[in-house]
């Protein structure tokens, strides 16, 4: 019987355990948790697309199944940050238009030259120091850093702090340490959220809290617009940067594909969508059914855990051939490494662009990128549902 979760035995493709769920029925399959619970695996691209578009699908921590101790902790003790990812409709639909607009194509486009600016800048620096480099801390957090900045308009000066606390929140193993960040970083967003309900101006932040304000549909306090606030500094900050770095470990243990892409730039935009597919940082996401669902022939119970395996889905021959492959020709539009749903990443247009102008950088200002340590001795955070590479050595 299948179980949650497994530690990959290589990194950068899902475990053996759950590509064999592509093979059943529907390509979802019941199992049972630690706590004698009964859930359920989704792995296919069709089921894991079906079930997070279904309004039936919770994703209310205080009804999800814990997936630690600390989890444990905070579901005994009600404490759940109110934030977007954690509201079920028609109360997650309110909050997200409340921010939705900043995150359109349109506004994606209108930051490329700030983002080709700084970006450009960074990997010049890196090219400034001379090989070999590590890619995750002078290129792959700078750049989450400054993207996220921007985003939220806090003030350059600030960067360099959110990085380091960033780092230390996703780093989840150092106790003390990561509370710490966790509770000083709180602290610096709930000053900056005084400030701009005091004093509005034209940014995400302000119009967030202007609107709430105003709002006759949905009732958040001060401290659930901190809780938002947190969520889409985190949010936009982890996966980035772990993305960042997978990206250039592409670039770097593939490099026809880096010359390819130098060669004929116009591929850009697929291959991002294809290094997303083929990685799909986000392996997992956890829901509860809040009704009986009847699915493929299964039934899934109310109160029944759901687990959404994003990255397994990727990897479906029936929907893209040769899976395991990085093919920067195939079109991949359809991945589901944003999710899928009411969910689905809010961000997904900003970090395209993101991706194209930063890895561009890359390939461009690095050629003869490779890698400057064994594969197979990368260090990754191989048990966070988010996964990267903690360090990455490079060398041209």
């Amino acid at each position: 019987m299948p179980s949650f979760p497994v530690r990959r035995s290589v990194p950068d493709t899902p475990p053996a355990e759950h590509l064999e769920l592509l093979k059943e029925s529907g390509g979802v399959c019941p199992f049972t948790m630690e706590d004698g619970r009964p859930a359920w695996l989704a792995a296919s691209h069709d089921a894991v697309r079906s079930l997070l578009a279904d309004r039936r699908i919770s994703n209310n921590p205080a009804k999800t199944p814990p997936f630690s101790q600390r989890e444990a902790l905070q579901k005994e003790r009600g404490q759940f940050s109110r934030h977007l990812f954690n509201m079920d409709s028609p109360e997650h639909d309110v909050a997200r238009r409340m921010i939705a607009e900043d995150f359109t194509p349109r506004h994606a486009e209108a930051v490329r030259p700030y983002f080709e600016e700084v970006f450009g800048e960074i990997v010049d620096e890196v090219v400034h120091k001379g090989p070999p480099a590590e890619m995750i801390e002078s290129f792959a957090f700078p750049v989450a850093t400054r993207t996220i900045c921007k985003v939220l308009d806090i003030p350059e000066d600030d960067c360099e702090y959110f990085q380091k606390r960033t780092e230390q929140i996703i780093e989840m193993d150092r106790g003390e340490e990561n509370l710490e960040a966790v509770v000083e970083l709180r602290r610096y967003v709930d000053s900056v959220m005084q400030q701009r309900t005091r004093k509005p101006g034209d940014d995400l932040l302000s119009r967030m809290i202007v609107k709430a304000k105003a709002s006759k549909e949905i009732e958040l306090s001060d401290a659930d617009l901190v809780d938002n606030a947190m969520f889409l500094l985190v949010a936009g900050h982890e996966p980035s940067a772990n993305m960042l770095g997978l990206g250039v470990l592409a670039l770097a243990e593939f490099p026809d594909v880096a010359e390819e892409l130098r060669a004929e730039p116009h591929l850009w935009p697929g291959a991002i969508d294809e290094m997303l597919r083929y990685y799909t940082i986000a392996r997992a996401t956890k829901r509860v059914a809040a009704a009986d669902i009847e699915y493929e022939g299964h039934t899934i119970k109310e109160g029944d855990a759901v687990i959404v395996l994003l990255d397994t889905s990727n990897r479906d021959p029936k929907v893209h051939a040769e899976p395991n492959r990085l093919d920067i020709h195939r079109s991949a539009g359809n991945h589901l490494a944003f999710s899928h749903g009411p969910h689905q990443c809010l961000g997904k247009h900003l970090v395209r662009v993101q991706l194209e102008i930063a890895l561009r950088a890359v390939a461009e200002r690095l050629p003869g990128l490779r890698l400057d340590i064994a594969k197979e001795d990368i260090p990754f955070r191989g048990d966070a549902l988010s996964y990267g590479p903690r360090q990455l050595r490079v060398t041209w």
